[in-house]
């Protein structure tokens, strides 16, 4: 079974479960506009997965998270019946929208065999 005939079409209702603005040593993300505003002022748009994504991280902060607990909780897919690699796709394009590059990554880091980990850089809003 495909990926995508596994996905349940209907978006993911996170935002008002979880903030609206997660800030980090390097800025914030403002999961009103799936936005990224960097501490030089430039700004960028995340996708709408890559903010649930980041909404999911920032739920969680210090806590070590599975890519099966991302497919299930984040693409509410059964990760028992999917291999894919859209997970570490989707935290490379993250990583890099956060300007936090893998292999000196700060902010989202991995934990091999382990899965992921945003890091508790934040600071106040």
């Amino acid at each position: 079974m495909s990926l995508q005939s596994q996905y349940n079409a209907s978006p993911l209702n996170i935002q008002s479960h979880y903030m609206s603005v997660y800030t980090w040593n390097g800025g914030r993300v403002n999961f009103t506009v799936d936005e990224v505003e960097h501490t030089d002022g430039t700004k960028g748009k995340l996708s709408r997965r890559e903010a649930e994504l980041m909404q999911y991280f920032a739920a969680n902060v210090g806590r070590v998270i599975s890519r099966d607990e991302l497919l299930s909780n984040v693409w509410r897919l059964n990760p028992e019946r999917v291999l894919t690699r859209t997970i570490d796709m989707h935290v490379s394009k993250l990583r890099h929208k956060l300007r936090d590059a893998a292999e000196q990554s700060k902010v989202l880091v991995t934990l091999h065999s382990r899965g992921y980990m945003l890091t508790d850089e934040k600071v106040a809003a």
